[in-house]
């Protein structure tokens, strides 16, 4: 199972932040129905304002992603972080991504105890859209209590690329920190045609 923590805060919407979300959930999204696995979404603000259990409805987890409006309230991780627990002990294998600016209310002492125990259960991988380095590395700190993960920084305007996700599935290797330019301009981007299938989507949810 593919569990997706999805920031839907009101401060997600800020520079381009809210499409660069949408823009990893579709592209992983698609990267699971090549493979056949199942994923489950948590969307997320001030409380989980969406969930969705493990499922292979492609076009129904699309549906969810377009959705997304940056309206949620504030940016609360603990409640999807438990989720995402009670998700993996019901599945063989879990794989969690987590998507958020970072700007969490929980401190560390609150929400550290939880990322380990989701630690046992599931590999994580996180995507930071902060503001900066700096605040991205404090972010990271919340993670360094689990062995099997991965962080991410993702800088202002760029764009993710389906098959750099889809290394994620089939390698995993220790704790690391990486520069989201590192690790995703060589490949081809998917802007366009995910955007393009955002609004479709969008016009139809409407």
């Amino acid at each position: 199972n593919i569990c997706l923590i999805a920031d839907d805060s009101g401060s997600i919407v800020y520079e381009n932040r809210l499409k660069l979300v949408q823009e990893a959930l579709f592209s992983i999204i698609m990267a699971a129905e090549k493979r056949g696995d199942s994923v489950s979404v948590l969307i997320f603000g001030s409380q989980i304002s969406y969930q969705q259990k493990p499922s292979r409805d492609c076009d129904q987890l699309k549906t969810i992603v377009a959705s997304m409006e940056g309206t949620s309230g504030g940016t609360i991780l603990l409640d999807p972080i438990k989720k995402a627990i009670d998700l993996a002990k019901t599945v063989e294998k879990q794989t969690t991504f987590i998507f958020t600016d970072s700007y969490i209310f929980e401190s560390q002492k609150e929400l550290g105890p939880y990322i380990s125990k989701l630690g046992n259960f599931s590999k994580i991988i996180v995507f930071a859209f902060s503001e900066n380095l700096k605040d991205a590395k404090l972010f990271k700190n919340y993670f360094n209590t689990t062995f099997e993960n991965k962080f991410f920084y993702v800088p202002k305007y760029s764009h993710f690329y389906e098959s750099s996700l889809q290394e994620l599935y089939d390698k995993y290797e220790t704790p690391t920190f990486l520069y989201h330019d590192e690790f995703f301009d060589s490949m081809k981007t998917l802007f366009e045609y995910y955007q393009a299938e955002a609004d479709k989507i969008g016009r139809a949810h409407v």
